[in-house]
């Protein structure tokens, strides 16, 4: 499966239309980037994009179809290539390549794009040596590649499930938390470090992932608006007055459930009687 020399080439029809010779090529070529082909065997697959790529310029130049259609089958040549060392390469770092699936998935290669490629760039070192034929690969090597995916995973979850209530959270700290509710501030970080917690022990349970994110997201709230409301004390402890209007919404918002359901009791007791009276 190694990448010395160029590919043998199977070509096209000389009849093929090339514009949808292109398109399957495209599609080959999205789901081999799918299946981490591009970093599993990163030169041969660069090898098949530029023969794309030299496919598309010929066309748009006018180039010859004989052409065209070479440099497609070449493209092909080096994207079966490189589907084949990455056939090899999941036999030897099934870890680290699961664990890149899984940092991709929640997104780490766009909220830390430069830390994702740091990582690919270690495992690009290994996965070339295998394009080579050097299968020889450290368990130290695999157990690193394996953590740093898995790590960067975890600091894409909990941004993406965290990072709305911590941003909150350094809201309310900076607009005075900490003097004026600081009971409220204890309970809300208390909260969202369990959260944080939940995050940690269930990276893969997307129900477990969003209702930590709902309580993280409503601790916060909570407590920001505590202190903004402790901001209009006048007579008495900030905090005190902050869950004292807390409170009093909490009775108006229940009021206001107990009025809603009365009117819906008696549109149907109406309604009820209304159709007994039809009947009768």
């Amino acid at each position: 499966a190694g990448c010395s020399s160029e590919p043998k080439v199977s070509e096209l029809s000389a009849q093929s239309d090339p514009q949808v010779e292109i398109d399957r090529l495209d599609t080959g070529m999205k789901r081999a980037i799918g299946n981490q082909v591009d970093i599993l065997s990163p030169d041969n697959f660069a090898q098949a994009k530029r023969a794309r790529d030299d496919a598309m310029a010929s066309r748009a130049d006018n180039g010859k179809q004989g052409k065209v259609l070479h440099q497609i089958s070449l493209a092909w040549a080096y994207l079966e290539r490189a589907n084949g060392v990455a056939a090899v390469a999941n036999q030897i770092l099934p870890g680290p390549i699961d664990a890149r699936r899984d940092a991709i998935a929640a997104q780490a290669d766009s909220l830390f794009r430069k830390e994702t490629d740091s990582i690919d760039n270690d495992l690009r070192q290994v996965t070339k040596r295998i394009e080579k034929n050097d299968t020889s690969v450290s368990d130290d090597k695999k157990i690193s590649l394996e953590a740093n995916y898995r790590d960067i995973e975890m600091k894409a979850l909990k941004q993406t499930y965290l990072g709305e209530a911590q941003q909150t959270l350094k809201m309310a700290t900076d607009e005075g938390a900490e003097k004026l509710t600081p009971e409220t501030l204890s309970w809300a970080t208390t909260r969202i470090l369990s959260a944080e917690s939940t995050v940690e022990k269930n990276r893969h349970s997307i129900a477990v992932l969003t209702q930590a994110s709902t309580d993280a997201k409503e601790s916060a709230n909570r407590l920001l608006k505590m202190v903004r409301d402790a901001k209009g004390s006048k007579s008495m402890r900030p905090e005190d007055f902050a869950k004292k209007v807390e409170s009093n919404e909490k009775a108006e918002a229940q009021s206001d459930k107990n009025l809603t359901q009365a009117s819906t009791d008696l549109a149907l007791s109406q309604g009820r009687l209304a159709n007994a009276t039809a009947r009768n």
